[in-house]
């Protein structure tokens, strides 16, 4: 960039000289423009020339001039360098690059953001005379993790999926399991017996043929590696390949949702040979048996591409491709150029709408059944250990109110986790629009609590969302003296154990998928929940017990009950406040076919497809 930077400078010096017009020069001027030595202001010339910058004809004899003529403006060297920067995948570095010229050249950062924005949205290619058809989205940060066992984020189970498969599948339509990576499955009548048979000739994208003995290392890894999510298969007692595609499993005692864990996104199978061959980078690059492969995963650039021998059928896109912002764009810019652009501010059915370049963009919603609640830490010596001063913080925080004053994307109030009780509402809500003397009532609970004015550490991410809820949180706990410090983390930094247990409360989102039960299990028993990680001792005790219990029925209503009864005895100890739930706006490109919303917001890249 340096040989950049000297070549703006001394432009700037010769502004005045038109392009391509020659002006006479000597090599000490250009020495003293570049505040550099005669000799150093030869080799910058040379570069300058072997880039096609100047054209440079020196001056022949002793005190003669030389001549120098400018062939391109810094602006579309400053350009065309970021685009090439862009192409490498330097995502990062371009845009702070491009933030660096905002001011000097103007011009420059305002051509390249056009540019940059015409990169995204559906791209055609020719590659060896076929067309390849590349859907390019923006993606918040770079993913570090896309290992089904230790992924987090909704971004990262989402590709994950996309990567690595589950044996079974989960129809959100039937609420049954559907036949995957396995054709059939077995379970004896207690529950405890469970055989897995698999489909033969299912292939994982480095080549080689899924195996029973992938399957049994895939769980065995689960349980190894220090997976938060070691709930899954901490029941298997014992796993016997009867031969290459089948696979028995016994478990401790019954369990009739045995084949929803089955299908459950972290107990994705992978290859044995190939994750004990590159080891920790398994994380970074998996490999499974899904519809696309990653090909690529650094801190700017992600990118799927169909697998051409994936055993279902292929996805109509040829790639997809992640470029990794780690900053917003201008949202209203977002409608012509990404293809689809996710609305978190209006809510509207699926209609026609007269925004886009090209014909009319369709608005499609989606309810996001993924709750943001408040964790409240009973492990920690202080306030949030006292039943009395989570009494008192579930009085202050009034979801309802929230949502009125916030807005936004802020759909609907959350009583609880479970989607099928999503219109009750909570005993403590009723007598809050009830209670005429509400801030004698909150002192009485903090004086009952002994709460001394202690501050209390709230912690969550950087997120807008976050940072707006927080703050409002802080803002009414004020107004009945609860002082409240704020901490913003990255997600790296959130889920340390240190950064967990320091915390009085955590402000985050539970994920519910179209598995309701299933979710809610991994909300309460996985390690990097924050609310069992808040959770005391003889909550999990009940917890496990109701548990224990839950996978010993059979019927699918006595099931959701179980599952509410666990979240009762939570509930009853305020071990958590449910907040809100998001409505999801997608505006798409007329082009684009085959959408497919999740419950998490999430698009289905296997079925988009572009009508040209």
């Amino acid at each position: 960039m340096y040989i950049i930077d000297d070549f703006i400078r001394f432009r700037t010096e010769l502004i005045h000289v038109p392009l391509k017009e020659p002006i006479s020069i000597s090599l000490e001027q250009i020495a003293t423009l570049l505040c550099c030595t005669t000799r150093n202001s030869r080799f910058i010339l040379q570069k300058w020339i072997a880039l096609q910058w100047i054209a440079w004809i020196p001056g022949k004899g002793r005190g003669n001039r030389s001549q120098l003529s400018f062939l391109v403006e810094p602006d579309e060297i400053v350009v065309s360098h970021a685009q090439q920067m862009i192409y490498s995948g330097q995502v990062a570095e371009t845009l702070t690059l491009m933030q660096k010229y905002t001011v000097t050249l103007p011009r420059a950062n305002e051509r390249f953001q056009r540019w940059f924005r015409g990169q995204f949205g559906l791209q055609w290619e020719r590659e060896q005379g076929k067309r390849i058809e590349t859907l390019r989205l923006p993606l918040g940060e770079p993913l570090s993790v896309v290992d089904p066992i230790h992924a987090y984020l909704r971004s990262e189970c989402h590709i994950s999926q996309h990567i690595c498969e589950t044996l079974l599948r989960y129809n959100k339509t039937s609420g049954r399991m559907e036949s995957h990576l396995a054709y059939h499955i077995e379970k004896n009548e207690s529950g405890d017996r469970w055989t897995i048979f698999l489909r033969k000739g299912i292939l994982f994208h480095h080549g080689r043929e899924l195996l029973a003995s992938d399957v049994i290392y895939s769980f065995q890894r689960l349980a190894r590696e220090n997976s938060p999510y070691q709930w899954l298969t901490r029941e298997i007692s014992e796993m016997i390949e009867r031969d290459d595609r089948v696979i028995e499993i016994r478990l401790t005692g019954p369990n009739h949702l045995f084949d929803r864990y089955l299908g459950n996104e972290h107990l994705a199978i992978v290859p044995r040979d190939y994750v004990e061959q590159v080891g920790t980078d398994f994380a970074r690059m998996p490999v499974g048996t899904g519809p696309f492969k990653l090909i690529r995963n650094d801190d700017g650039l992600v990118i799927l591409e169909a697998f051409e021998s994936y055993f279902g059928f292929r996805p109509h896109l040829d790639r997809v491709q992640f470029i990794a912002l780690q900053k917003k764009t201008d949202e209203n810019e977002q409608i012509t150029t990404y293809g689809m652009r996710y609305e978190m501010d209006e809510v509207v059915n699926v209609e026609q709408t007269g925004e886009g370049n090209n014909g009319e963009w369709q608005r499609a919603t989606s309810d996001d059944w993924c709750v943001q609640y408040l964790s409240c830490n009973q492990r920690k010596t202080g306030p949030t250990a006292n039943l009395s001063f989570r009494q008192a913080l579930q009085l202050i925080l009034s979801p309802k109110q929230m949502l009125h004053e916030l807005g936004g994307a802020r759909h609907e109030v959350a009583t609880c986790f479970a989607s099928w009780k999503r219109d009750s509402l909570p005993k403590e809500e009723s007598q809050r629009e009830s209670e005429l003397c509400l801030f004698e009532y909150v002192r009485l609970l903090l004086q009952q609590s002994n709460y001394q004015g202690e501050s209390l550490r709230l912690h969550t991410f950087t997120d807008r969302d976050h940072v707006e809820d927080c703050e409002w949180i802080k803002e009414q706990c004020a107004m009945y003296g609860i002082s409240i410090e704020v901490h913003y983390y990255a997600v790296s930094e959130l889920l340390q154990p240190i950064t967990i247990e320091q915390a009085d409360l955590i402000h985050d989102s539970a994920t519910v998928g179209d598995d309701t039960e299933l979710s809610l299990l991994e909300v309460f028993l996985s390690y990097n929940s924050f609310i069992y990680s808040h959770m005391k001792d003889e909550d999990r005790h009940s917890i496990d017990r109701a548990i224990t219990h839950l996978q010993s029925l059979q019927s699918g209503i006595d099931q959701q009950k179980a599952i509410a009864k666990i979240e009762r005895i939570l509930q009853q100890q305020i071990a958590y406040l449910p907040l809100y739930r998001n409505r999801i706006g997608l505006m798409v490109d007329p082009r684009l076919h085959g959408i497919r919303i999740n419950r998490q917001g999430h698009v289905d890249y296997r079925t988009l497809w572009y009508k040209a």
